[in-house]
């Protein structure tokens, strides 16, 4: 899963990942350039590629509209990699060589939408707004929203007096009911940057809520869910490792083994991204890679080994992958995925092996805030037959973001992708069930929930 690192992306500061907005190495064109030369339409993903020679644009299309995504050539060869011609009317790219396969389409022509000039008041930027929703989201059936009905209401509402305070309640409107983590934007409102996004955790979120209602000591919510995740860290410290704890790739992941005999490995992956400053897919595969290779080492002689994915909010699914290579014995399919308005087949996601297999039990810990790419990775380690999957069911978004930018100026991201396990189920929504249910963080003490789950997961695994 691509994760880039745009205006929406980071504000959103989720496993949101979304097309076409980070910047990394030089494409790999392995064409001929005239043969590539043309206009190219995206199978799904509402995108428009025109190549002419060493010149690239790209531009965001709906059925009415059309915008230049404003990428320098330069950019462009930085961001679309591993361009080739699959066939004279075909062309396949990925973004930063990552794991998607993206399919354009040859066309005769621009659409006569990318000529024209468009407005950029709020009553335009809205009906862009409901034309690329209702030809990419995945889930209005999910979350029982009828969009057309919804559009048809707003419509006559649309006029170019719109206040920024009238154009956002349209919008949240819009999205009432679509509890969906991956979907939600980013507006200046009177000259407040505003964010709107749904699909928080399930308990996690409230029971930290609760827990900071009924204390005085800390003034603000988000000073309060970092101290919390402080001590959560803590208590795996002292409590789960002994003090016996190290943090590998920039503190992302945090390792050691639970009992004094090291028969027990254990291993909390923080997050799919940010093992490095750029937090490209290829920079950070290289850092976790090499660390997890020397904790793989370490651990090897372990009798069994508990992963816990239970604070992971995601980042690239790359990371997961290369995470699951460890426990691959042979090539395994472990899930596959389609955009919504694609003409293609779901595109497989197979796991090589990487040479240190670990063939031992391996105990998968996830929690309904194990969300995006951390929920792809439990996808991909629940098709290895020594692994099980243990804790509460995951939040339920996995899709990559679609994101798009208003004629405004304002950011939205939504989900437009499937993702399937290896039987053909979606967990779109309510997220994936575990072979062993364990609760995580509803336990009446906040601070200590995750622990006493540890310890009860400890004892099941080791008696």
């Amino acid at each position: 899963m691509f994760k880039t690192i745009t205006v929406l992306s980071v504000i959103m500061l989720t496993s949101c990942a979304s097309q076409f907005g980070s910047r990394h190495s030089m494409s790999n064109e392995t064409e001929n350039q005239s043969t590539l030369n043309g206009i190219w339409e995206s199978h799904g993903y509402g995108y428009v590629l025109q190549l002419k020679d060493n010149k690239k644009k790209l531009y965001d299309v709906s059925t009415n509209h059309c915008f230049d995504k404003g990428f320098s050539s330069k950019e462009l060869s930085a961001t679309l990699t591993d361009i080739k011609q699959v066939n004279r009317q075909t062309i396949q790219a990925k973004i930063q060589s990552g794991i998607t396969d993206y399919y354009f389409k040859r066309i005769e022509k621009l659409p006569d939408t990318c000529k024209q000039a468009h407005q950029k008041n709020h009553a335009e930027s809205i009906r862009y707004f409901i034309d690329i929703m209702k030809a990419h989201y995945a889930y209005f059936d999910l979350y029982g929203v009828d969009w057309d009905k919804r559009s048809e209401q707003v419509l006559p509402l649309l006029n170019s007096e719109l206040s920024d305070t009238d154009a956002y309640e349209i919008m949240t409107g819009l999205l009432s009911g679509i509890n969906d983590a991956h979907t939600s934007f980013i507006a200046e409102v009177n000259g407040q940057v505003q964010r709107y996004s749904t699909g928080r955790s399930r308990v996690l979120r409230p029971a930290l809520d609760k827990a900071f209602a009924a204390q005085n000591g800390i003034e603000s919510g988000s000073t309060f869910r970092r101290t919390w995740f402080e001590k959560h860290k803590n208590n795996i410290e002292q409590y789960i490792l002994k003090g016996q704890y190290q943090y590998a790739a920039n503190d992302r992941i945090l390792w050691g083994t639970v009992d004094g005999k090291g028969e027990v490995g254990y291993i909390n992956l923080l997050r799919m991204i940010n093992f490095t400053e750029s937090a490209t897919i290829q920079d950070d595969l290289n850092v976790f890679k090499a660390e997890m290779n020397k904790i793989m080492k370490a651990l090897k002689n372990t009798q069994s080994l508990i992963i816990d994915v239970t604070t992971n909010s995601g980042g690239h699914d790359e990371i997961g992958l290369a995470m699951a290579e460890y426990f691959a014995q042979y090539d395994t399919l472990v899930y596959s995925k389609f955009a919504l308005g694609s003409e293609l087949l779901p595109q497989s996601i197979v796991v090589k092996p990487n040479g240190m297999f670990y063939d031992k039990p391996v105990y998968l810990l996830s929690s309904d805030h194990t969300v995006s790419a951390a929920e792809t990775f439990v996808l991909a380690m629940r098709s290895f037959p020594q692994v099980t999957h243990a804790g509460d069911s995951t939040r339920g978004a996995f899709s990559d973001i679609l994101e798009k930018t208003l004629p405004n100026g304002w950011e939205v991201g939504f989900s437009n992708e499937t993702y399937l396990d290896t039987s053909g189920v979606s967990w779109e929504g309510q997220g994936i069930k575990p072979q062993w249910p364990m609760s995580v963080f509803a336990g009446k003490n906040i601070d200590q929930s995750h622990l006493q789950t540890i310890m009860a997961l400890l004892k099941k695994i080791t008696r």
